[in-house]
């Protein structure tokens, strides 16, 4: 015979795991149907702890441990009617039902704010992408930058080097030398500088490898120049012609395209039409295949910088003491004016990519930005000590006097 405590363990082993129901009588678990001397589980309920005991113990339209199904968490969730739905903050960016709502809005550098919003190697913080430092080689004073779709470029003050740094950040590699630049610009793979050399402007270019280092144009005074689809626009003052509009391809071979009565001070170009200012007061646009310049506005006050962007110009506006800007808009061809937004602060730096307007206000301490399509200005980043901002793709950088280069995810 067995001990009496082996045998009472024996009973108690064999009631716990007792089929749930019995032919011919009714289910003796919670939420089963008997059928045939087989348990099945009553629509909507689950055997999920697999435990003949207690039943179908889980309800699938609420059970946030099995939602919908056995096995199917509701990670930083709430189950409704068989499905997860995210508990506020929370989203499930991956598409993946078995880790839940994984990504939290507010502090996650992949999914920050949104799903699928990268601050490229910057942290996340309230749900707004953190600056980050893409570059510190320790020179003294980096004067001017540029970006294009790949690479940023600078411009070394201190010893005349052009660099080139990749968008997230990483190691700088020097292109150029001897190049103690005063303005950049970058497209398609090259980027482009103005340096001065007895007593004239000259801009030059390099490939991002280092190769091709080229003049392209020369004079006693250059005032703006844009690289963009393989050629560039510039200005200048001299030799043959007192103030002009030159064009020309990546290497050159640059021609007058239209005499002016002042200097041009900002260029711009959209698809099919270049964009300048002339004199400080005057918007002018000209189609690049040629023909008759169109004035867009003529003002009193003073013209700060503009943004071409598809069809239409923006610009800003101030008083001559920099004081009351506003950023207005009209048509590339011509056109009444509109007013996009008056600030009550010093506007600085002003540009636009395809989605918004982007300027920086208290003496480059503030980066701000307002939907092309009106809407609530946003505040991007305060306490940097931005300068010559860019826009890249994916980011906008800047210098942050003297020496440092940061990025913003946009």
């Amino acid at each position: 015979m067995r001990p009496l405590g082996a045998l009472l363990l024996a009973v108690l082993a064999a009631a716990l795991t007792a089929p749930a129901c019995i032919v011919g009588d009714r289910p003796v678990a919670d939420n089963v149907d008997c059928v045939g001397g087989e348990c099945f589980c009553i629509s909507g309920y689950g055997d999920c702890d697999g435990a003949a005991q207690n039943g179908c113990e889980s309800v699938l339209d609420i059970d946030p441990d099995n939602c919908g199904a056995c096995g199917t968490p509701c990670i930083n969730g709430r189950c409704e009617d068989g499905a997860c739905s995210c508990a506020s903050g929370f989203e499930d960016c991956n598409g993946d039902g078995r880790d839940g709502c994984e990504a939290l809005l507010q502090a996650d550098p992949d999914n920050c704010g949104t799903c699928g919003r990268s601050c490229l190697g910057g942290d996340c913080a309230g749900s707004q992408c953190e600056p980050f430092l893409l570059s510190d080689l320790g020179t003294l004073y980096i004067y001017s930058m540029a970006g294009d779709e790949s690479d940023v470029y600078y411009c070394d003050g201190a010893t005349g080097v052009i660099y080139r740094v990749p968008p997230a950040g990483g190691e700088s590699v020097p292109l150029a030398y001897d190049q103690l630049c005063y303005q950049m610009d970058a497209d398609g793979g090259r980027a482009y500088w103005r340096v001065r050399v007895n007593n004239a402007d000259v801009v030059r270019t390099v490939s991002r490898d280092g190769t091709g280092l080229e003049t392209i144009a020369a004079a006693k005074n250059i005032f703006a120049f844009k690289a963009v689809g393989g050629r560039l626009f510039w200005s200048q003052e001299g030799p043959t012609l007192n103030y002009a509009l030159y064009a020309g391809s990546s290497l050159g071979d640059g021609a007058p395209v239209i005499q002016s009565l002042a200097p041009i001070d900002i260029i711009d170009v959209t698809a099919d039409r270049v964009v300048w200012v002339e004199g400080a007061s005057t918007i002018r646009s000209l189609p690049l295949t040629g023909g008759m310049a169109t004035n867009i506005v003529v003002t009193d006050r003073f013209i700060r910088g503009i943004a071409a962007v598809g069809d239409a110009v923006y610009w800003l506006e101030t008083d001559d003491d920099e004081k009351a800007p506003v950023i207005l808009r009209a048509p590339v061809v011509g056109g009444a004016a509109v007013e996009v937004v008056q600030r009550n602060r010093v506007i600085r730096d002003f540009l636009a990519d395809g989605q918004h307007l982007y300027w920086t206000e208290d003496m480059g301490d503030r980066l701000l930005r307002l939907p092309l399509g009106g809407g609530d200005v946003e505040s991007l980043t305060r306490f940097q000590d931005i300068a010559t901002p860019v826009l890249g793709p994916d980011a906008i950088y800047w210098i942050d006097f003297p020496s440092y280069l940061f990025a913003l995810a946009k």
